[in-house]
């Protein structure tokens, strides 16, 4: 054992353990005795709300750590072997990619916020401050950075570390006047230059150097100087160097008011990156860093390189391909023309209260932020997202569509203000506004979708409300790794990147009469989540406290989605710790899409009377409690081939989760028919030219190839393992629907194959049909007539190939999904990008295919 783990364990001294974001050291930061400010900050924090939050981050966390060393300790030394050949050979690859021409300039304000109080108030030079109060500490200056103050810190905290700390309140009208005077300078040197956040831009200065013949030294200095002269006082440091991700690592370096430069050499950039700590690179935050170091050991970024086998094997290529690439010191050096965005943003954290008079003030001035942020950047939506954190740290998001596309801060404050008043009585400590679903010429002008490589190197331009980008959610946002090692393939991709607004809502039904539900319709915009959502919730901080369930924006023909015990999904089952916020944000909008779809699909589904919903909800609770739900079925269909009875037991299909707000009646035509029986002994009648399920699995043995399946209502995944190594060479997912007109739909979301799968012989013919075929097949079991999917569009070339695979298969082309109509915006959601929708008769699948199955039995 380490001495980290040593010291962790030592129960007489818990605060050792006690890792919050206000614990890290910032630059100004190094002298500080780290041990005190751990102890104090533990000592202040125990017992709060917001400590009860960080002991279950933190707990889940161990939890990970531990399950990826036991998944690193499976590993083989033939494993191993395998994945350093991708190592070595993605190496090449990346190193191909090199660029050394381009000379990037990262600048960051010194203390921004705090400077620009000093500047207005010269009597504050000196001494140390803060901006900010009690509650939360937006930036502290480099003098209170000196006792361990620094962002995101609470204020009674600060106190404690320095009786002297003087408190200056927020002030974002003047910040942003002098972050406008920053970037008129900015705009000398680089017109298109990047802007991170208020008070930091990545510029490229190439050009500029060349013209006039001076070096990136050179005109960073330049830079500060003229910055220094148009605020009349303001300093900012800058790095300089061959990339964005370097250029960023070096600003920080000679903090405050200096200047780094890396020289664009090959060996000494590998050089400067090979003793660099991990932590120090923008996208690896805490869970990362602590990930990485305590379970497989990787504390450096050369480390990075020399263990590229462990991270190949272990987290997705993504992922992984964004490792070895810090590792190798490799960055964006391009400039993009077009950003490719999702949603913007403002949000801003205060003392925690429930006075309406005072959050309402909040909301306009956040209201008025966002919409001139809207209008700086062209940009027009239709939807609206209000984000509460609430007293003990619970994050609650509603969101609402309006009737048409506005960027207006009046139109954006009303329907606001209607959300916001729908949760009080509450207590809250920050309020956040997001604008999504972009005008139809801005989505033309921008298909492109971005990826988690993308977002963990660029961030959003959208504000923060910390100077430095630190808040209580920024490091689990940038904990973007995922446990799956799966290559996506086919049917989907979600990399679609959202901003940090997560849909976690408290579910609360209540009961009103047809007359109140009308007078209620009248008055409230449609809301996105369900018009459950909108009536107030009262608060309960000992019950929220102690909560582990989060439930995620909801539909009113389905059961919310619920994250049992904090991770895993109660719909699907899929596991997305917190720290998934993109991944969490994503899923929920897949769930959501299925009701947009049957809104758009006929009026039977929204015909149901909102009362006699809650009425039903009403006899619910006073009925006797439910059975406890059975667990996720899972059945092995390599044993069913000889055991017909057992086989129609385990399949039975679980019934829809929208069975609590349906009576009986509803509850038999929402229910899909009965399994069939899969042997080939079936008496159903079925032509013997139609492969069964059996035919697809002993036809799939010949190739050493074990299928299993797992359903939970009406979700599926189809999971394939080499028959030799038993390890997972593919995977399938998706859903089986209600569609109305057109029965049950088989869609088929996400279709996965192995790094393992790619060396084997006809593998996407091969591994990818057969599990493709036991989801399908699955469908045709369940009474589907239609299988739906959408072939990706990620590159010309690329999509083209994917089209003809999916016609050669006996899929057919529907419709083009490029996100230039409303009608886009479900396909869109459901999928996460643009591409071909693409329908298949399953009947005829199953004919087409079955010469394949057939054949390998005779």
């Amino acid at each position: 054992m380490d001495e980290g783990e040593s010291s962790t364990n030592n129960p007489s001294r818990p605060w050792e353990s006690y890792n919050t974001v206000f614990t890290n050291a910032k630059a100004g930061m190094e002298g500080v005795d780290k041990e005190k400010v751990q102890r104090i900050v533990y000592e202040m924090s125990k017992g709060s709300k917001y400590f009860q939050n960080e002991e279950r981050k933190e707990a889940l966390m161990k939890h990970k750590i531990e399950h990826m060393r036991e998944r690193c300790a499976k590993l083989s030394s033939s494993d191993l072997s395998h994945y350093q050949k991708v190592v070595d050979r993605r190496i090449l690859e990346l190193e191909a990619t090199r660029d050394l021409s381009r000379i990037w300039l990262h600048v960051d304000m010194d203390a921004f916020y705090a400077a620009v109080e000093t500047l207005s108030n010269p009597s504050l030079k000196g001494k140390p401050m803060a901006v900010g109060g009690l509650s939360m500490i937006s930036t502290a200056n480099y003098e209170a950075r000196k006792f361990g103050v620094r962002a995101a810190m609470p204020g009674f905290i600060a106190r404690k570390l320095c009786p002297d700390l003087i408190f200056v309140p927020v002030d974002f009208p003047k910040y942003t006047h002098y972050s406008d005077l920053t970037r008129k300078v900015f705009k000398n040197y680089d017109p298109n230059f990047i802007a991170g956040s208020l008070d930091e831009a990545y510029l490229d200065i190439t050009e500029v150097c060349r013209e006039r013949g001076l070096s990136g030294g050179e005109i960073a200095e330049e830079l500060r100087s003229s910055v220094h002269s148009e605020t009349e006082g303001l300093t900012c440091s800058a790095g300089v160097a061959a990339n964005r991700l370097l250029a960023k690592v070096c600003s920080d370096i000679n903090k405050p008011n200096g200047q780094f430069v890396l020289q664009n050499d090959r060996s000494t950039v590998m050089t400067f990156i090979s003793s660099l700590p991990i932590r120090k690179i923008g996208g690896i935050g805490k869970v990362t860093e602590h990930i990485l170091k305590d379970a497989l050991g990787i504390k450096t970024c050369e480390e990075m390189v020399l263990k590229g086998s462990l991270l190949y094997a272990l987290f997705t290529q993504s992922s992984a391909d964004f490792f070895l690439s810090v590792g190798l010191g490799l960055g964006k050096t391009d400039t993009p023309e077009v950003r490719s965005r999702k949603s913007i943003s403002s949000e801003r954290t205060f003392a925690a209260t429930g006075d309406e008079r005072l959050l309402s003030s909040k909301l306009a001035e956040i209201a008025e932020m966002l919409s001139d942020d809207m209008k700086k950047e062209g940009l027009m939506a239709r939807t609206l997202t209000l984000k509460l954190k609430t007293a003990s740290f619970e994050i609650r998001s509603r969101a609402v569509s309006l009737q048409r596309y506005t960027c207006s801060s009046e139109d954006i404050l009303k329907h606001a203000t209607k959300l916001l008043k729908a949760e009080l009585p509450v207590s809250i400590r920050l309020i956040g506004l997001r604008m999504s679903q972009f005008s139809e010429e801005i989505r033309h002008s921008d298909p492109s979708q971005g990826t988690i490589t993308k977002f963990i190197v660029q961030k959003d331009s959208s504000r923060q409300n910390m100077d430095d980008n630190d808040s209580f959610d920024l490091d689990a946002s940038k904990d973007r790794l995922s446990n799956d090692e799966r290559l996506s393939l086919s049917f989907a991709s979600h990399d679609t990147s959202y901003d940090q607004l997560k849909d976690v809502v408290e579910y609360e039904e209540q009961s009103v009469t047809p007359e109140q539900e009308c007078k209620k319709e009248e008055k409230r915009p449609q809301v996105l989540e369900g018009d459950a959502l909108l009536r107030k919730h009262k608060e309960c901080n000992s019950d929220t406290s102690a909560r582990k369930t989060e439930v995620v924006s909801v539909f009113p023909q389905m059961e919310p989605l619920v994250w049992v015990d904090g991770y895993k999904c109660n719909l699907c089952g899929i596991e997305l710790p917190p720290s998934f916020v993109e991944e969490r944000q994503e899923h929920s909008d897949f769930h959501l899409a299925q009701r947009l779809q049957n809104e758009e699909s006929g009026p039977s589904s929204s015909t149901t009377p909102t009362s006699k919903r809650r009425n039903l909800g009403k006899e619910k609770a006073n009925s006797k409690p439910k059975k406890q739900k059975p667990n996720q079925k899972d059945v092995n269909l390599s044993l069913l081939v000889d055991n017909n009875k057992k086989t129609s037991q385990c399949r039975e299909v679980a019934p829809f989760r929208d069975e609590r707000r349906r009576n009986p009646e509803e509850m038999k035509m929402a229910l899909p028919p009965p399994r069939l029986n899969l042997s080939p002994s079936s008496s159903l009648g079925e032509p013997r030219s139609l492969p069964s399920m059996s035919d697809i699995l002993t036809s799939s043995k010949a190739r050493k190839l074990d299928l299993k399946i797992q359903t939970l209502g009406p979700f599926f995944r189809v999971t394939g393992k080499n028959a030799d190594t038993g390890h997972e060479v593919g995977r399938a997912e998706g859903v089986v629907r209600p569609w109305f007109g057109r029965g049950l739909v088989l869609h088929l979301d996400t279709i996965r194959l192995t790094k393992e799968t790619m060396v084997m012989d006809k593998s996407l013919l091969g591994v990818g049909l057969y599990v493709g075929a036991v989801a399908i097949r699955h469908g045709y079991d369940c009474g589907c007539r239609t299988a739906q999917l959408l072939a990706i569009y990620d590159s010309d070339l690329y999509h083209s190939k994917l089209v003809r695979f999916y016609r050669r298969i006996g899929f057919e082309e529907v419709k083009e999904v490029s996100g230039s109509s409303i009608g886009d915006m479900a396909d869109m959601l459901v999928w996460g990008g643009v591409g071909t929708r693409m329908d298949a008769n399953i009947h005829h699948l199953l004919v087409k295919w079955s010469k394949v199955f057939l054949k390998s039995i005779t």
